[in-house]
């Protein structure tokens, strides 16, 4: 079980948005959601750069995944866990079952 800001994501979003409102979060101490990562992903720099932008868009990388991005029987989220193997950021991202995100959150 881990723990995370999450940003809602929608298709006007820009991944810098998503930054934003994740450190507005932090600045204001809100809770954190608890989440487990039900697939992993890794990849390059580049194919993670290339996620990001637009981040509101489905994307290939985790799309087929999407079914398994749900609420758990506990009521904590489901999510694609997307990392970067160069320089360890990650992307959670949820998606309700759909496939792009609903909301993710990010860590360096």
């Amino acid at each position: 079980m881990s723990e995370g800001y999450f940003a809602k994501v929608d298709e006007k979003s820009k991944f810098n948005d998503i930054l934003k409102s994740i450190e507005l979060q932090e600045t204001r101490s809100l809770k954190k959601l608890k989440y487990n990562a039900v697939k992993k992903i890794l990849l390059s720099d580049i194919e993670f750069q290339c996620l990001l932008n637009p981040i509101s868009q489905s994307n290939f990388i985790y799309s087929q995944y999407g079914q398994f991005s749900r609420i758990g029987e506990k009521g904590f989220l489901q999510c694609i866990a997307i990392s970067n193997l160069s320089t360890n950021a990650q992307l959670i991202a949820y998606t309700g079952g759909r496939t792009f995100p609903l909301y993710v959150s990010y860590a360096k």
